[in-house]
């Protein structure tokens, strides 16, 4: 796994461990669009959480992060970064219980990856998949300087085509 470690102010970010698992399953299952915006339509268990960290765990360039405010759970975000000749990072999922979302505090988030992502290695181009019916989500990448580079067939979410959204160098 990717190593992050992100401190600033009350949020901290960070590789999650097996300990932390099923805070996740109660983060992601807290709120429908969290399902949505993986692609899943039923609540998740701690097997299907388990089989995604080990996933991670293995792969020295997938990352899977806890989000932390004081101390406590409040969102994920995982994804890869893919070493071409443009280093990119790929988010795969990002997600924010639903009562702390549109307050700014997504934006801050990201903005503290990005900057770690791009310090530490050397990040150029950030990418995310999102479905292309999932409004708030897109709204929120296009507001965060992200376009829309293209819809594809090829990626699915629930049998959905997605948008690919990036961010820096082409």
């Amino acid at each position: 796994m990717l190593h992050i470690n992100i401190s600033h102010k009350s949020i901290v970010i960070k590789n999650v461990s097996l300990d932390s698992l099923k805070d996740i399953v109660e983060c992601i299952n807290s709120d429908e669009s969290n399902l949505e915006a993986i692609g899943i339509n039923k609540k998740i268990d701690l097997g299907f959480i388990k089989e995604r960290y080990m996933e991670s765990l293995v792969n020295p360039l997938e990352f899977f992060c806890g989000i932390y405010q004081d101390f406590k759970m409040v969102g994920i975000i995982k994804g890869r970064v893919e070493k071409k000749s443009i280093h990119e990072a790929w988010f795969m999922t990002f997600i924010l219980k639903y009562e702390l979302r549109n307050k700014g505090l997504g934006t801050y988030i990201l903005g503290l990856v990005e900057d770690y992502l791009k310090t530490m290695y050397s990040i150029q181009r950030f990418c995310v998949v999102v479905s292309e019916e999932n409004k708030g989500s897109k709204n929120f990448w296009l507001k965060n300087g992200y376009t829309i580079e293209r819809v594809s067939n090829y990626f699915k979410l629930k049998d959905r085509p997605v948008n690919i959204l990036v961010k820096g160098a082409k």
